[in-house]
Parts: structure tokens; sequence; C-alpha cells
């Protein structure tokens, strides 16, 4: 979280948790979590032979929820929309 404070120039990355929780009270931003199993066949290496197993990998994601677009649509000016303002590019 604390590398996305800093991808977004904020003043204080360093407080990133606080942030995002913060965020997160508001209903702006939502947090889901997850896990993923991927079977792996058994096999045979130069090594040995390995047995059928199972790895889990798990996830987090964090994103904006309707609200929270609709906050941004609402409060974020796109300079490209606007008469006589260039974007940068």
């Amino acid at each position: 979280m604390r590398q996305m404070c800093v991808d977004a120039q904020v003043t204080d990355p360093g407080k990133s948790d606080l942030y995002v929780e913060n965020l997160l009270r508001l209903r702006i931003l939502r947090r889901f979590s997850g896990s993923q199993a991927e079977y792996h066949a058994a096999g045979s290496w130069e090594h040995g032979d390995d047995p059928p197993s199972v790895s889990t990998k798990n996830f987090e994601v964090i994103e904006l929820t309707s609200y929270g677009k609709a906050l941004l649509d609402a409060c974020v000016v796109d300079a490209a929309a606007q008469p006589g303002v260039a974007a940068d590019r």
C-alpha cells in the first residue's frame, strides 16, 4: 500500500495504512481476498519422483467502489476535457 501512495505522490507515504483504512471505512475503496488452488500431477525428473500436489496462492485486491468512482468523477477535473487546457503527455 505504501508503494501505491508513493506512486500517487502523496505528502506522507508513511501513513499509507491510515489513508487506505479511512478510504475503506468511507466505502470509497473496497478490499477482498481469496485463494486459488492449482493441481500439480505426479511426475519424474532426474532427482526422483514427485507425488501429485496442490499449491495455493492467496491474493488481496483493493478497488474503487461505485461511490468512489462517482466521487472521483465529481472532484477530479480531466485536463484534456477542459477547453484551452493542454493535457500533459
